[in-house]
């Protein structure tokens, strides 16, 4: 009987559990919509509340504020780009295939995961002009700079071993985070045409590690 009853027990909590998991998931589903629809300011606990179906007593069952909510949000945004980066510069491809395959498939990320990338599109600007000030900024930045940690080791060792002239790695980074970050922000505007990926990760990686000047 007592084996029997915790049995019973376990099940319960594991089934309260999965409930607990999907409504926190339908939260956050919703608040991916509403930040992107519009923005971290003028989004509300109520609307977000509506657009998963629930109360807005129950949001702070899972989380204490709007801001707690937003943090879960681009946590979620950082966790795949630095997988991503991690994946991607490691193993022994050419340095300048590294960088063209982050491009392509941060590229390809960005694409699946629209309404996350049209939070940082309309955001992140706003974030690193008060990382200085806010809680929020800060909290940008630090992720920010994990990126580009991630992404600025192959040129350091690449550097080590006079392979690339020794410029600035995190300056190398930036030219190629700018360039994906504008295509994203095409793409999310959805009025002109742009290139296909491939094409854009090809030529800023050229220019990049081979210049624009003639070879001899």
């Amino acid at each position: 009987m007592l084996v029997a009853g915790t049995g019973m027990g376990d099940s319960e909590l594991s089934r309260r559990e999965r409930e607990k998991q999907q409504r926190r998931a339908e939260l956050l589903a919703a608040a991916r919509q509403i930040f992107a629809e519009r923005g971290y300011e003028g989004a509300t606990l109520e609307e977000i509340a509506h657009r998963a179906q629930l109360g807005k007593g129950t949001v702070y069952n899972y989380f204490s504020s709007k801001q707690e909510l937003f943090f879960s949000i681009l946590d979620e945004v950082y966790e795949k780009a630095l997988r991503l980066a991690e994946a991607t510069m490691v193993g022994q491809l050419p340095l300048q295939e590294k960088y063209r395959q982050y491009m392509l498939q941060s590229i390809q990320l960005f694409q699946e995961n629209l309404d996350l990338f049209r939070i940082l599109i309309k955001e992140g600007q706003r974030l690193l002009l008060e990382a200085s000030q806010r809680e929020e900024g800060r909290y940008w930045m630090h992720r920010h700079q994990q990126l580009v940690a991630i992404l600025r080791r192959p040129l350091e060792e690449a550097i080590q071993r006079g392979q690339i002239r020794p410029l600035s790695p995190d300056g190398v980074v930036y030219m190629i985070l700018g360039a994906v970050h504008h295509y994203m922000m095409l793409a999310a505007r959805q009025e002109e045409p742009i290139p296909p990926p491939g094409e854009l990760a090809d030529f800023v990686i050229s220019v990049l590690f081979e210049g624009l000047l003639p070879r001899t």
